[in-house]
């Protein structure tokens, strides 16, 4: 007959027994550090895509604010933006507010930005429950043009020398 072991010294040998108890705590730091990086990737993505929509809505009422342009402030916008492929974003039409020596451009816009990895842990924690999967990039730019010296001159004939003929000027009509 062969001598076993009892069942009361295998749970104390696995209960003593330390082999192994690092590869827990490796591998929930590495889910920790995927995580952190990963919101990284997704802050990365959000900046860019706000920078992106930003410069466009500038161009856009920068170029339209000014006083020598001929097409209407709103079209400008509407097509700076069109050019940028961010004309879906815009958010209402553009508001001008302008005058004989001014001219007022605002616009805002809103761009929906689906995230990679920022909700990892909720797929341990629980995976069938919506999370965040998504966050509105938003802009607004406003641009104004003002001429502040404009001069109006008023030309007045009191001597009325200008009602009659000359007899030296010919009229060519």
């Amino acid at each position: 007959m062969s001598e076993g072991i009892s069942p009361k010294g295998i749970f104390q040998r696995f209960r003593n027994d330390e082999d192994g108890a690092l590869i827990i705590f490796s591998l929930m730091m590495m889910i920790m550090i995927l995580w952190f990086g990963g919101m990284a990737v997704d802050l990365m993505r959000y900046e860019t895509t706000r920078a992106k929509l930003q410069g466009s809505l500038d161009r856009a009422t920068l170029a339209a604010a000014d006083l020598d342009q001929i097409m209407p402030p709103a079209d400008v916008v509407r097509d700076y933006l069109d050019k940028a492929g961010m004309l879906h974003f815009l958010q209402g039409e553009p508001t001008v507010s302008q005058g004989i020596n001014y001219r007022v451009v605002s616009a805002q816009a809103s761009a929906p930005m689906a995230l990679f990895f920022y909700d990892l842990p909720r797929i341990f924690t629980s995976p069938f429950s919506p999370g965040m999967t998504a966050i509105n990039v938003s802009g607004a730019s406003t641009a104004e043009e003002r001429v502040t010296d404009v001069e109006v001159s008023l030309v007045l004939d009191v001597s009325s020398s200008m009602n009659s003929l000359d007899s030296n000027i010919k009229c060519n009509g």
